[in-house]
């Protein structure tokens, strides 16, 4: 979110710069390949005619199409891609350049660190800029602040931290606990609230994750002890919420673990009724399947049946219009490391 109103504005405000951007997804198959990113950064220059004037266009589209016609036809590899870039960074000024989740790449065909000394030597001694948006990853800073000879680089960085998003994060709090809480004390739902991004140091996930401890049949005093013995780190939530999962029925917890298995290995998002097949195929136990088969999807049936199994380990995206073609998530990256 923060990337794309980086991208807003820029758009906004500095018209006339071309601009490219690449977001990552942690369940996206080009997430193995991190030059994916210039190849996508390139087809959006080249087609910046409209916005950016004739001028600028051609030159990116001409070197752009003075390589393709070397290639004969075929795929342009990973040395070429990058030559054009560098001439398109060189040639085309103004250029901005911005990729996010970066860290979710899994870089299993070419390392981070190689990933970023390319762009640098490509970017360097231009006036087009770079930026990343990422978690602080050792062979992301490593890249970027290696040594690049005879070109000049600015690093200018800025690390997020709890005070940024404080405001945001109480705002995010006062909404879940007004939500679930509706029949307690306005005071009461405030201290609550502020409690929870206090004692989670605005971290988004930890207050998200705590929703639905949050009940409306609790006194004021075991809804404070439940936000005062929740855990404050994401991996003794996940801890947790892994701990709830183990102690469910063997047929729930089997079907749980099925399907946060699908929704971490699966190639892309799979939709809640891909997903209901696919544990049904799964269930060797069951002779006939129409016996398993649910009466609807519906709401009910992810919030129980999907939801409800996994201890806040997956959640559902898309609009409600179909609650079949909803697709299936891990909350968070984290959850996958």
């Amino acid at each position: 979110m923060l990337c794309t109103r980086v991208i807003t504005d820029l758009e906004a405000n500095f018209p006339h710069f071309p601009l490219a951007y690449y977001f990552f997804s942690s369940q996206s198959e080009s997430r193995a390949d991190p030059f994916i990113v210039v190849r996508s950064w390139i087809s959006q220059i080249i087609l910046k005619k409209e916005r950016h004037g004739e001028a600028k266009h051609t030159c990116a589209f001409n070197l752009a199409r003075e390589r393709w016609e070397n290639t004969d036809g075929r795929p342009a590899s990973q040395a070429e891609i990058m030559e054009l870039f560098a001439a398109i960074a060189q040639s085309t000024p103004n250029c901005v350049f911005i990729v996010d989740g970066l860290d979710e790449c899994t870089g299993t065909r070419y390392s981070l660190e190689e990933f970023m000394a390319s762009l640098k030597q490509a970017v360097s001694n231009s006036k087009s800029r770079l930026i990343i948006f990422s978690r602080n990853e050792s062979d992301i800073r490593n890249g970027l602040r290696v040594e690049v000879s005879s070109n000049a680089w600015d690093l200018i960085e800025y690390c997020i931290s709890p005070d940024d998003v404080k405001p945001d994060a109480t705002l995010f709090s006062h909404s879940i606990v007004n939500r679930q809480l509706q029949n307690k004390d306005k005071s009461d739902r405030e201290y609550l609230a502020d409690r929870m991004a206090d004692r989670f140091d605005s971290m988004f996930l930890c207050i998200k994750m705590l929703e639905e401890q949050l009940r409306g049949g609790k006194n004021v005093r075991q809804l404070q002890k439940v936000v005062e013995q929740a855990p404050t780190n994401l991996a003794n939530l996940y801890d947790h919420s892994w701990a709830r999962i183990m102690k469910l029925p063997d047929a729930d917890r089997i079907r749980a673990m099925a399907i946060i298995r699908w929704a971490t290995f699966a190639l892309r998002p799979m939709t809640v009724r891909e997903i209901t097949g696919a544990l049904l195929l799964a269930d060797v136990e069951c002779d006939d399947i129409s016996e398993r088969l649910p009466d609807a999807i519906d709401k009910e049936y992810i919030a129980t049946e999907i939801l409800g199994l996994c201890a806040s380990l997956v959640e559902t995206r898309g609009p409600n219009s179909d609650f079949g073609l909803l697709t299936v998530h891990l909350t968070h990256f984290s959850v996958r490391d």
